[in-house]
């Protein structure tokens, strides 16, 4: 994970490289378990251009194509509140379009030190501002 929050028990560094070969991977293990309904979640990656949102829409493509009567939830981060790599997760259309706050403004810092409380509701806003019925 690029960020240091205090509620995971991630190391915080520099990620390997992406496995572009992981929305097939999940998919299948979806398929494998039979599983009806999917959180899909994932750590920070701030080293990469698009936050990661790429291999995120990739990675619901892959579950749709293969499990096509699983619902899905995305457990997302908040892209840096860059609208473009939202728009990716909102253009793939899972169900449920999650982001955790974690914790109320005042405690903000100490417990997501590189998170900012005002962005996360702006994302969650923008969200709803963009047709997403449930976040």
């Amino acid at each position: 994970c690029t960020r240091s929050c205090g509620f995971f028990g991630v190391k915080t560094g520099r990620p390997e490289t992406l496995d572009w070969d992981e929305p097939e991977k999940v998919a299948r293990s979806i398929k494998l378990m039979k599983i009806k309904h999917a959180v899909i979640t994932s750590v920070d990656r701030d080293d990469l251009k698009d936050m990661g949102s790429i291999i995120w829409a990739e990675t619901v493509k892959a579950i749709r194509r293969m499990n096509p009567e699983t619902t899905l939830e995305t457990l997302i981060p908040d892209f840096q509140g860059v609208e473009r790599n939202i728009n990716r997760i909102i253009e793939v259309n899972p169900e449920i379009v999650s982001h955790n706050m974690e914790t109320v403004k005042r405690l903000t810092r100490e417990v997501r030190i590189q998170a900012k409380y005002e962005r996360s509701l702006q994302v969650l806003k923008y969200l709803k501002d963009q047709g997403i019925k449930r976040t």
